[in-house]
């Protein structure tokens, strides 16, 4: 996951319009999104906790071939960030203070979590627990990569993956790229104005592709690196960004409200046949390589303008509104983190193979270890939240946004 912000603005549906204008709002709270991040984080809790299973008979075949899915999660996540932090940049542009108090509010907001973890387990563990293990002393000789947020550059030097026998850390790949772009993105949205902003996010999502391109038709591993660096990914950040930009904007928020679900329906088709598509080697399955994340973004976006500028009680936001789906996109961060930590020791004490065979079924064995894993990460996330998270951003009055009054 990556660490989605809070959404800083909602799209009220007009009931009426002034002057033949759409007089929808951008301000405040978006409870669908908050539903939008639940969903998206369901999806890798299911993904991540049936990874490795392999089960039998044609139920839980399917099970685990709908739970294979899950990875979507991730592109989800990227979009949602590209569209709140371009949305929260846009509307603070021009106050004082405009970079510290966004370096200041991310800060408060992903750093006490994830350092934390970090303290916990390259810095605490090894007081109590003998790292002589060859995965765990990999793990310690590698751990540069994680205090600086570049797990997902380790391949390219030949560094193994941050996994070992007591936790895993190769999840926060995408930490790592979210926190790239909140490094750079402050200071495009302050230098460009609107349109040269939808030049940039057009170009970022042209080179993402070029890059996937070029990976693919040199014979690299595509799958592995097309996925985690952060300049291939940046189309489905920028893409997010492009839709805070046509929001904002009278004539493109009326057009997007009318045509939006024909262009959700054309962009799942489109993504659907490229990632369904038969694999083969050669260019035109490189250039679907190279389009297919671009094409899961515009889906994904989409599906993110049908929950924001469709009406509260349409049939889809309301199921992105129900308490459930609100209650997980509060905790999703924390969910994020703290779910793949456990998944060493998920393989040891409530594993596939034995949870099957104490149910006596394939489906109920998958089904099991996707609920076992994800209550307790819930129940971890919920504490470190209310224990913990929760007392930093008290801080984060003393960063908002303030425009100055009128002389």
């Amino acid at each position: 996951m990556t660490s989605v912000p809070s959404a800083a603005l909602v799209v009220s549906t007009p009931s009426a319009s002034v002057a033949g204008r759409d007089i929808t709002r951008l301000s405040g709270h978006i409870p669908a999104l908050d539903g939008l991040r639940g969903l998206a984080i369901l999806l890798v809790l299911a993904r991540h906790f049936t990874s490795d299973v392999s089960a039998a008979g044609w139920m839980g075949k399917a099970v685990l071939r709908a739970c294979s899915l899950g990875w979507l999660g991730v592109d989800l996540f990227f979009v949602l960030s590209g569209f709140l932090i371009t949305g929260i940049l846009l509307d603070a542009r021009g106050t004082p203070n405009y970079f510290r108090n966004f370096y200041m509010r991310r800060v408060l907001r992903i750093f006490p979590l994830y350092y934390g973890v970090l303290v916990v387990l390259l810095l605490l563990l090894p007081l109590f627990i003998s790292y002589n293990t060859p995965g765990l002393q990999s793990a310690l000789k590698h751990q540069t990569w994680l205090w600086l947020y570049g797990v997902n550059f380790m391949g390219l030097f030949g560094v193994p993956a941050a996994t070992n026998e007591l936790f895993d850390t190769q999840h926060f790949w995408s930490l790592a790229v979210e926190e790239h772009f909140y490094l750079v993105w402050p200071t495009v949205v302050f230098l460009c104005g609107r349109r040269s902003l939808a030049w940039v996010c057009g170009a970022c999502m042209v080179q993402a592709v070029l890059v996937r391109l070029s990976i693919a038709l040199w014979g690299h591993d595509v799958a592995f690196y097309g996925y985690v660096l952060t300049p291939c990914r940046m189309d489905s950040l920028a893409f997010g960004g492009l839709l805070a930009l046509a929001v904002r904007d009278d004539a493109w928020r009326v057009w997007l409200r009318k045509w939006s679900g024909a262009i959700l329906l054309i962009a799942i088709v489109a993504g659907g046949a490229v990632l369904l598509r038969p694999r083969q080697s050669g260019a035109l399955d490189a250039l679907a390589e190279g389009l297919k994340y671009t094409l899961l973004a515009m889906s994904f976006g989409a599906l993110l303008l049908s929950s924001v500028l469709a009406p509260a009680r349409s049939p889809g936001v309301r199921i992105l509104t129900t308490p459930v789906m609100l209650f997980l996109g509060k905790y999703s961060y924390g969910l994020y983190v703290l779910h793949g930590i456990l998944m060493p020791l998920m393989d040891r004490y409530a594993s596939y193979a034995a949870l099957a065979a104490l149910l006596g079924s394939p489906a109920a064995g998958v089904l099991a270890r996707l609920l076992i894993g994800t209550g307790v990460s819930v129940g971890l996330a919920v504490a470190s939240w209310h224990l913990y998270e929760k007392h930093f951003l008290k801080l984060k009055r003393f960063f908002e946004y303030r425009r100055p009054a009128a002389c």
